[in-house]
């Protein structure tokens, strides 16, 4: 039932605390969602026309498949939808989350049009599309965004980081230490060339996303960079 009241929200948060958030978006199917649900905390699907997206009778199968899963719906293009058809659509879906990509912040007009579209919309959200790269911490320059996306509703935050992990493409120790001071005053999931949940270095993280891949497709966040097959995901993560 959308929405959850508050007690259901908080006790489900609650629950998943004291461990890492999972987050797989992309979801394609029923079946899929039914075998990767005992692993995560949260599912993502994107309802529109092409791939990665799902149709809206795809998306009500998904729901009706993992009735108890908090779900994150995002739409292929959502500045084309009212505030109303955003309702109606998580309404519809039972989902707990709408998840966007803003505007870039630099484009102010355009994020500040975007603020408003949001706070029209009554749900909470997932913002994505934020990334850090090796040579590149530009989007940790400003808390002044993120504290506005919370102001409209935003509750979860995607960063894709390239990465905390990887030798050829490592964050210097002294970024490591620079975005974990960020990531402490937010609440983010990261996305990152992950081999094992435990030990991951940016410990103020809240937990993980996984876009799963599709063919021929791309994704859904257009900044990001990383993909993973659903066999990888089963052997990632473990039954919760």
């Amino acid at each position: 039932m959308w929405p959850p009241t508050g007690l259901d929200t908080m006790a489900h948060w609650a629950m998943v605390a004291e461990a890492s958030v999972i987050k797989v978006n992309q979801l394609q199917s029923a079946a899929q969602a039914q075998r990767l649900a005992q692993r995560i905390d949260m599912a993502g699907v994107c309802v529109g026309d092409a791939p990665p997206c799902v149709s809206l009778a795809q998306a009500l199968a998904i729901r009706a498949a993992v009735p108890d899963l908090p779900l994150a719906v995002a739409l292929a293009d959502w500045r084309q939808h009212t505030p109303q058809q955003i309702d109606a659509l998580v309404q519809d879906l039972g989902a707990s989350h709408f998840e966007f990509t803003p505007a870039d912040v630099a484009k102010a007009p355009d994020f500040a049009d975007d603020l408003a579209r949001l706070q029209a919309i009554r749900c909470p959200k997932v913002a994505n599309g934020f990334f850090l790269l090796a040579d590149d911490l530009s989007f940790i320059d400003d808390e002044a965004p993120y504290q506005a996306l919370q102001q409209v509703g935003v509750a979860w935050f995607q960063f894709e980081i390239d990465s905390a992990l990887d030798p050829n493409a490592k964050l210097s120790q002294a970024s490591l230490q620079r975005v974990d001071t960020f990531l402490a005053g937010l609440p983010v999931l990261v996305g990152d060339r992950l081999q094992q949940l435990a030990g991951y270095p940016l410990a103020a993280a809240r937990g993980f996303f996984f876009d799963l891949a599709v063919p021929k497709a791309a994704h859904n966040d257009d900044k990001a960079q990383h993909s993973w097959a659903e066999s990888q995901l089963m052997r990632l993560l473990p039954t919760r």
